[in-house]
């Protein structure tokens, strides 16, 4: 019975994710765990008291929101509470791990075992639908006893291209959204790079490689981009063999350049309508909370129709809060913004980068990403974001 359950813990993910339970089975890691958040070690910690301020400073803003007249629809509220159900779990991630050796054990086997099973089916499942058109997906328990088929209860493995009429598939693996499937990736793959560093520089670019083409098939732009720079400072440590090893890729390179322009062109030109809309979401958002109530914001993010099927504030976790919470809580979350660069760049010079110094380099990436992604969209997004600030932060003891 033991080895049962030790067993469901390591691949709980996994086996969550493909049955369609992964959301309620993230509530469901929450609920157990509440205990831990009356740990004096957690709400005596500088991080975790800075995010739990900023909770603070949400909820005021949303309570204001109440009574201001915006004219919002009010069934957002009920959005606005699925935000900050993400934002515990969020700060569950922070503390899951404290003081549980067997907790971080099982743990890092599932980020072991979530890269080759993310790895491998983004990959031939894109393969597969790019020459068979045909998409993968298919009804999840959850979506079998709610009767309710969407995004959020079916299970998808991936969907029908950078726009609607688009044959291009997109995998969408452990995530609503293909964008949120990207920064899953993102964040299994860098902790999986960290904790299963080989000691054979050509093993991990191979494992990079292969990350690298997963991430792709989700057609994220910012996230590709930002973990191929992520997986630069992390092939840096060993620098003799890397500039031998990135000098044969640049000759590859050079020799598929026009092949390789082509596919990244293609990406551009058929999302250069999805870059066009996230602007003007953006200068709508910044705008209507300076007009609405600079202070305080919105308190949530509304739907209006100035951007038909997105919420004001959407595709931008930075740009979000300064809707939601003004320029009170908006500033708030731009100092930490500035702590993390700051720290960031002195751990950049270090000489040796041990491994929770490495956790920092990713969460800086994130940072960036979550710039023009919402992090609190999804409870899993949330989850691994908070596990890696315990990773890069709390986690002093790991330096290995």
């Amino acid at each position: 019975m033991v080895l049962r359950i030790k067993y469901f813990n390591r691949y709980s993910f996994i086996i969550s994710y493909f049955i369609g339970v992964l959301t309620p089975y993230l509530y469901l890691i929450f609920f157990k765990n509440l205990n831990l958040f009356l740990k004096r070690r957690v709400y005596q910690n500088k991080i975790f008291q800075f995010f739990f301020i900023f909770f603070i400073l949400q909820l005021l803003s949303t309570f204001l929101s109440i009574f201001g007249k915006y004219n919002i629809d009010y069934i957002r509220y009920i959005a606005i509470t699925h935000n900050y159900a993400n934002y515990f779990l969020f700060m569950l991630g922070m503390i899951w791990l404290y003081d549980n050796t067997q907790r971080r054990k099982e743990f890092f086997y599932s980020i072991q075992v979530l890269y080759y099973i993310i790895s491998f089916i983004s990959i031939v499942s894109f393969i597969y639908s790019f020459y068979t058109l045909n998409m993968i997906h298919y009804e999840g328990l959850l979506s079998k006893l709610t009767g309710v088929s969407n995004n959020y209860t079916q299970v998808n493995i991936n969907s029908r291209g950078f726009l609607e009429n688009s044959i291009f598939p997109r995998t969408r693996l452990f995530a609503t959204y293909s964008n949120t499937s990207a920064i899953v990736m993102y964040i299994v793959f860098s902790i999986y790079l960290i904790e299963f560093r080989h000691s054979k520089l050509i093993i991990n670019i191979i494992f990079i490689i292969f990350a690298t083409i997963a991430i792709f098939t989700t057609a994220s732009r910012i996230v590709l981009i930002t973990f191929i720079f992520w997986s630069y400072l992390y092939l840096l440590q060993d620098r003799q063999k890397l500039l031998i090893t990135l000098s044969v890729i640049t000759l590859i390179s050079l020799l598929y350049y026009n092949e390789i322009i082509a596919i990244f062109s293609y990406i551009n030109n058929t999302r250069s309508d999805s870059s066009n809309t996230r602007l003007h979401l953006y200068k709508e958002s910044l705008e209507l909370m300076t007009q609405t109530n600079i202070l305080f914001g919105l308190g949530l993010k509304p739907r209006l129709d100035v951007i038909k099927d997105l919420p004001i504030g959407s595709h931008s976790t930075l740009i979000g809060y300064f809707v939601k919470n003004g320029l009170i809580g908006g500033s708030y979350i731009l100092i930490g913004y500035i702590f993390l660069s700051i720290y960031t760049f002195k751990t950049l010079l270090l000489k040796k980068y041990a491994k929770n110094k490495m956790y920092v380099f990713s969460l800086f990436f994130l940072s960036i990403i979550f710039i023009f992604e919402d992090m609190d969209s999804y409870e899993f997004v949330a989850f691994l974001t908070g596990i890696l600030i315990y990773l890069s932060f709390f986690n002093k003891g790991n330096n290995a």
